[in-house]
């Protein structure tokens, strides 16, 4: 918005739709800012300013998935074996022994 000032210094009033206050008013009305000029008011256009900058958020590394424990059975593999490795890693024996394979691989 651009600041007006008067040609009368300390004029309060209203001029073309722009009101003035102690010799100045603040405009951004182009049919306004013309009159102005060429009566003679001073038209300080102020700095430009510039519209914000929308910052993206970083990239985000792709997920990768843990590395299955080196002793992990293969997903086909028995259910025995899926067991065997449960109770390993701390699981109860007697829980394990009520599941399948499929149950006890999806708890790693």
């Amino acid at each position: 918005m651009a600041r007006v000032t008067t040609p009368v210094p300390g004029f309060s009033g209203t001029v073309a739709g722009v009101v003035f206050a102690g010799g100045a008013g603040e405009t951004d009305d182009p049919a306004a800012l013309t009159y102005f000029a060429r009566q003679g008011y001073r038209i300080d256009a102020g700095e430009p300013t510039e519209p914000p900058t929308v910052t993206e958020p970083p990239a985000q590394p792709p997920t990768v998935p843990p590395a299955p424990d080196a002793d992990q059975p293969a997903g086909n593999a028995s259910t025995e074996e899926w067991r065997a490795y449960a109770v390993a890693k701390g699981l109860d024996a007697e829980r394990v022994d009520t599941m399948t394979r499929d149950q006890i691989r999806d708890l790693f």
